[in-house]
């Protein structure tokens, strides 16, 4: 936030405005009658008919015509200050937009010489707190400069990057953690050791780094809410890390604002307002930076108030030391039952066993216990005294057995207790141990762990066999709990998907490096918005229906009661609250998202299965880390040379807020989740159940596991990274959807098939679908209640929003397109806000009488269906066969041509993926290069070398000095529009009026421009002609939309005049301006077109095969372009004047 204030002490422009127009506009430029500086506010520019008239010119050059039809003068004023005041208090989305118009419009004097007289009619107002201004001026113009300066998008930059500097971020180790077991593995095969030890080694050192790393994080949380807790306001704020991020956010702030003002003085003065730039002001806008720094120091302040609870920290994590002296204990009791003994307890053996020798029996028994015939437990086993003690099993990565954990319980004991087990065995047995002098703790973990995994046929067989044959409950109880609370992996069947049997047989380093690539190509902070959006969007559509189910539930527990009903309607009151509660819960989290996102942090450290999917997925559904493969063909300094690369790409994902995002977004929704599944459970909210004395204990059961894994689906599902694989033809097919990313190559071109299954899930609940699907089977975890009301929720929005798309429609804004304070933005890529405005843009045309247009519902299924997904896959695919069709032909240059298309373009998009993060960069190149930075044609010159280098458009001219190709020009839009706010996540669109035109007959402008065969034979011509047709087509639209006549006639009419009368006329004197202005002796811009126009791309390389002429017609002269036209209006006969004298006497007798 910059400087709050216009003119504040009623200082004006020293120069005055007898030259308004400055060294741009001269001649016949029209001149303003302006008020005198320094006598008029706000309401007199509302009164004064002059002041007003300068106001809706340059609204009307600004944002279009259709910006002040139906607007009160009042309002339209209220519009234009509220840009100039985004401008001039530095606000980067209005800044950087302004500076992109005053570039677009450059070569237009009459549009420059209102941009001045509307920046001069600002910047000599009299300053908002003299006498001239009202009080009410003064709160609105105050109010306008804080919101501007509040919600500018760069002030979360320097909020993120001083916290990072004062140490509030936290981290969970498990990178460190596998770069520790790959070291390990090196120095262990560089020993000389087997492959198959390497690969122990590395898991082992694994998992007991992910453990440390869980130790660590839960220490830093401890520390963080200890530091939290003792210290509040000023107190607080003069510690040594709260204000090195209060001094690192302003500073940020400053540097971002002493460039702003730059830029705004810079449009001063090349508008002619100003002579030079005022360093004063600068500094001014540096200071008002501090504003920021405030506003810093009071969520540093407010950190912690919401008291959320961090569960590695709040609740007594249980101890394992004793479970060895506990099972010796049952053991002892065991003997004295009646209970039938075999085995080992039965078999006598003269000199002593070993316990390695030890039947496999023996060793179940000691997991699971025994019961008598009435179902009393005889024999405490391992997993029922871990179970007690509120252990439980979370594999900590590949190949973590259950038994390897059971394992590591074990040697957590008191090492004299392994004495207590060997006297208890030798009285129940009668056996001695041969080892008992030399036995340890760890020496017989280690031979449980072995025995165990030995025996999981067994173990299998025991589960299975109880369930069958109905024996004791007890025994049943125990199977289950190993089999699915304790999540006991060897007793798992193969339930892989046949997308991911596919995906497995793919080698690691292909699978690991692809990924790299698609974390690269959504690194980018414009990314990381459009995720913020989207979740936001969902989340607020899930709180209204929340609110909406907790009526439903109140009024039907109330009913219950007032019938008799008495627990019935306690049920539904406990939901209603449970839903209210949560909710208030959730405005809680949102106030206070550091301490929310230490809670996460320590939630996570619990690892188990569904929080490391949660963990290692970004939004979008990308995978976030790959694969610690300890085994295959790559040696261990193979794969540290793969964590090296993984850690640039996690940097770069935190430069670009790809981190910071993805934790805010999980750890508010995560804990929001897992709060409303606790209360209806437990009826315990969050920190009030990790606060319980007996939360350790629950979260050993299975039902705790069940809360767990809802919470995570219900959170990834949110954020759109839900996976949707399942068995069945529907769950194959989302599978595949999801896997194609792995496939080399093709992966790149549909990365995001998660992503799509989730827009496909919301779609079908949003509509109301997922009703149908929950009677035939689906959504088990949702209840007809919950999908009705988003349903309903969803369908009254896009009923409100009819109305309005209605409005943008008659006022020429496209699909997805809105109109933010006169400022049209696209909400194309804002999903779901794009989906609800095609729903409601689809019904506007139904409110009307009238049919959607084809064009329109052809690009919503384009961009809504399986179609839009595959786009880029079928063009390949096409490109592909192309390849061998024309191989077999013999055509070798067309086969290459069609190589070059497909592969080319697979190796561009890879290359232009590992750039897409220096997007950034590539804008501010730009803003220093200013008008030269417009979109360039990447047909002009090498397309593999543009569409590679996509992201180095504005850099690559820094370092050569002239622009990197020919500005693209488009036939709606003219040369094409510099978007130097996309990086923040807004996209704002100068709509022309050919544009509007288009979009109110529902017609896609894209559709206006040069044919493909046109683009791809003759780029150069094609741009031309799209630049000239802009030019004829742009007068004859602006005629139309000043028609209201026009504007009110029925779609049909609309659409028939403009197909008839206007495109057909606008086409033909585009080619004869076309072909005039390049037919000079060395122009061939105007046959490049006519051939590639006439003919096909086939047919014009067959013909300069046969004249022996090389290269394509864009490197051919005038005169080889005539022999061309010549060759191919005649190419029939000269076929015919080739076929042999005899063959024709024989065809024409025939």
């Amino acid at each position: 936030m910059a400087n709050i204030t216009e003119n504040p002490f009623g200082k004006h422009l020293e120069k005055p405005l007898e030259n308004p127009f400055g060294k741009h506009l001269v001649g016949s430029t029209p001149q303003f009658d302006l008020p005198e500086p320094g006598t008029y506010s706000e309401n007199d520019m509302v009164e004064s008919d002059s002041a007003f008239s300068v106001i809706e010119n340059y609204m009307i050059d600004r944002y279009g015509l259709q910006s002040i039809e139906g607007q009160s003068r009042a309002k339209i004023v209220d519009d234009y200050l509220d840009n100039r005041r985004g401008v001039a208090g530095g606000n980067t989305v209005r800044g950087l937009a302004e500076m992109d118009y005053l570039n677009d419009i450059e070569d237009d004097e009459d549009k420059l010489a209102r941009a001045h007289a509307a920046a001069a009619l600002y910047e000599n107002m009299a300053g908002l707190y003299t006498g001239e201004t009202t009080l009410g001026e003064k709160i609105r113009g105050t109010g306008d400069f804080i919101r501007q300066g509040i919600l500018d998008p760069i002030n979360i930059v320097g909020g993120l990057v001083g916290k990072f500097v004062g140490g509030g971020a936290i981290r969970l180790g498990t990178n460190v953690a596998k770069k520790k077991a790959l070291q390990k593995m090196v120095e262990k095969q560089a020993a000389g050791a087997s492959a198959k030890a390497v690969s122990q080694t590395g898991n082992k050192v694994f998992i007991k780094a992910v453990e440390e790393a869980g130790k660590a994080t839960t220490n830093q949380v401890k520390n963080y809410s200890a530091q939290l807790l003792s210290s509040r306001g000023l107190k607080r704020l003069a510690q040594k890390g709260a204000l090195a991020e209060i001094a690192t956010t302003t500073s940020i702030d400053a540097v971002v604002n002493i460039g702003m003002e730059y830029l705004y003085q810079n449009g001063l003065i090349e508008l002619g307002v100003r002579d030079d730039y005022d360093k004063f002001a600068m500094g001014i806008a540096a200071v008002g930076a501090v504003g920021i720094g405030g506003i810093q120091a009071g969520k540093i302040a407010l950190r912690g108030e919401s008291k959320v609870a961090a569960p590695s920290v709040s609740v007594t994590q249980p101890e394992a030391k004793d479970v060895m002296k506990e099972l010796s204990e049952s053991i002892r009791d065991y003997v004295n039952t009646q209970v039938p003994k075999s085995g080992t307890w039965t078999k006598k053996v003269k000199g002593g066993v070993e316990l390695k020798d030890l039947d496999t029996d023996f060793f179940v028994d000691l997991l699971l216990g025994h019961v008598d015939d009435e179902g009393n437990v005889v024999l405490k086993g391992l997993a029922q005294i871990a179970q007690e003690r509120g252990l439980v099993y979370i594999s900590r990565g590949d190949g973590d057995l259950y038994s390897n954990w059971m394992a590591d319980v074990i040697k957590q004991s008191d090492p004299k207790d392994i004495k207590t087990f060997i006297k208890a065995f030798e009285k129940s047995t009668g056996n001695k141990l041969k080892q008992a002098k030399t036995l340890t703790i760890e020496d017989f973990a280690n031979t449980f762990a072995l025995k165990m995994n030995a025996s999981a046929r067994v173990l299998n067989a025991a589960s299975q066999g109880a369930k069958l044959n109905g024996t004791s409950v007890k025994d049943v109880q125990i199977a289950e709990m190993i089999d699915t609370a304790l999540d006991l992996g060897f007793l798992k069947g193969d339930t892989k998907t046949v997308s991911e049997g596919l995906s497995a047989k793919l080698p690691d380093f292909i699978r690991n490096n692809q990924n790299r690539l698609i974390r690269l190509l959504v690194s980018n902070p414009s990314t990381s918005a459009l995720n913020m959006i989207g979740w936001g969007a969902n989340a607020g559509i899930n709180t209204v229906s929340d609110m909406a189910l907790m009526t439903v539930h109140a009024g039907r527990g109330t009913l219950a009661k007032a019938i008799g009903m008495e627990k019935a309607g306690e049920k539904s009151y406990k939901i209603a609250r449970s839903l209210l509660d949560s909710n208030y819960f959730r405005v809680r989290l949102l106030l206070d998202p550091d301490m929310t996102y230490a809670a996460f942090e320590s939630a996570l450290t619990r690892n188990s299965k569904a929080l490391q999917t949660l963990a290692s997925t970004l939004p979008g559904g990308i995978d976030n880390v790959t694969r610690l493969i300890t085994d295959g063909k790559f040696t261990p300094n193979q794969k540290l040379i793969g964590e090296k690369v993984e850690d640039g790409v996690n940097l770069i994902q935190t430069l670009s807020f790809v981190k910071a995002q993805d934790n805010f977004t999980k750890s508010q929704e995560f804990i929001f989740q897992m709060d409303k599944q606790l209360r209806l459970v437990t009826g315990k909210g969050w920190s009030e159940f990790y606060n319980w004395e007996d939360a350790a204990k629950f979260m050993s059961t299975k039902a705790y596991t069940e809360i767990e894994t809802k919470a995570v689906n219900k959170t990834l599902e949110n954020i759109f990274s839900k996976s949707y694989k399942s068995s069945g033809l529907v769950g194959e097919v989302a599978g595949i959807i999801e896997d194609a990313r792995n496939i080399p190559g093709i992966g790149l071109l549909i990365p995001f098939g998660r992503f799509f299954n989730n827009t496909v899930d919301f779609g079908l609940q949003a509509s109301g679908l997922a009703i149908a699907g929950k009677a035939a089977g689906k959504y088990s975890d949702k209840s007809y209640g919950e999908l009705f009301t988003k349903a309903t929720v969803s369908w009254s929005l896009a009923s409100l929003m009819v109305q309005q798309e209605r409005e943008d429609r008659k006022a020429g804004l496209g699909l997805y397109q809105s109109s933010i304070g006169g400022e049209v933005v696209t909400r194309q890529y804002d999903y779901p806000v794009s989906a609800f405005k095609a729903a409601a843009r689809v019904a506007s045309y139904w409110m009307d009488g009238e049919e959607p247009p084809s064009e329109l519902l052809k690009q919503v299924s384009r961009d809504f269906t399986l179609q839009g997904l595959l786009r880029n896959l079928d063009r390949t695919q096409e490109d592909v066969a192309g390849i061998f069709f024309y191989m077999f032909k013999l055509d070798m240059k067309e086969s290459w041509r069609a190589f070059g298309r497909s592969f080319g373009g697979l190796i561009s998009q890879q290359a232009a993926a590992m750039t897409r993060f220096v997007e950034p960069v590539n804008t501010l190149a730009g803003i220093a290069r200013g008008e030269q930075t417009r979109p360039i044609d990447r047909y002009q010159g090498s397309k593999f070398y543009h569409d590679s280098t996509r992201y180095l458009d504005n850099i690559i001219p820094v370092f050569t000095g002239k622009p990197k190709g020919e500005t693209l020009k488009q036939a709606a839009i003219g040369e094409a529009d510099i978007t130097s706010t996309k990086s923040l996540g807004i996209r704002p669109i100068r709509l022309t009026d050919t544009q509007r035109v288009m979009n109110m007959l529902g017609y896609d402008t894209f559709s206006l421009n040069a044919a493909r065969k046109i683009r791809m034979q003759a780029p150069e011509a094609a741009n031309e002609y799209n630049g000239i047709l802009f030019d004829i087509i742009e007068a004859k639209s602006s005629a139309l939309m000043d028609s209201k006549a026009f504007r009110n006639e029925p779609l049909e009419r609309q659409r028939l005049y403009w197909t008839t009368e206007i495109l057909p006329e606008a086409k033909e004197l585009a080619k004869s301006f076309l072909y005039l202005q390049y037919s000079g002796p060395l122009d061939t811009i105007d046959l490049q077109y006519e051939l590639s126009n006439k003919y096909n791309i086939k047919k014009i390389d067959d013909a300069v095969k046969e004249l022996n002429f090389d290269g394509d017609i864009g490197d051919m002269t005038r005169a080889e372009l005539y022999v061309l036209k010549e060759y191919l209006s005649t190419v029939d006969q000269i076929q015919r004047l080739k076929i042999p004298a005899e063959v024709g006497a024989k065809q024409y007798r025939k």
